[in-house]
C-alpha cells in the first residue's frame, strides 16, 4: 500500500513539474502554482492507493506483483485520463 501511493503521488508530481515548466512564466505565477501542485501529488496517492485497491479486489485481469503495482499506481497518479479509465473498466465489470 505505500508502495502504491508512493508512485502514485511520485508520478502526479512529475506530471506537476512537467506542467510547471511549461504554463507558468511568471513569479505571481508560481505562488498561484504551488497550492495547486500540492493537491495533485495528493491525489496522485489516492489514485495510487486506489490502483492497488483494484488490483488486490481482482477487478483488473493483472497479475499483482510490487513492481507491477508500482508502474500502475506511478501511471494513475501521473495522468488523471488513466485513472478515470481504470474506474470505467471498475464500473463496466461490476455493471455485467
Amino acid at each position: 500500500m505505500l508502495l502504491a501511493a508512493a508512485a502514485g503521488a511520485a508520478g502526479a508530481a512529475l506530471s506537476g513539474i512537467l506542467k510547471f515548466r511549461d504554463e507558468v512564466r511568471l513569479g505571481a505565477q508560481a505562488r498561484e502554482f504551488l497550492p495547486f501542485y500540492l493537491v495533485q501529488v495528493e491525489v496522485g496517492a489516492v489514485f495510487g492507493l486506489f490502483v492497488n485497491l483494484v488490483v488486490a479486489a481482482g477487478w483488473l485481469r493483472f497479475t499483482p506483483s510490487p513492481a507491477g503495482i508500482g508502474v500502475l499506481a506511478f501511471a494513475a497518479g501521473f495522468s488523471e485520463p488513466f485513472a478515470v479509465g481504470i474506474v470505467a473498466k471498475m464500473t463496466e465489470r461490476a455493471s455485467i
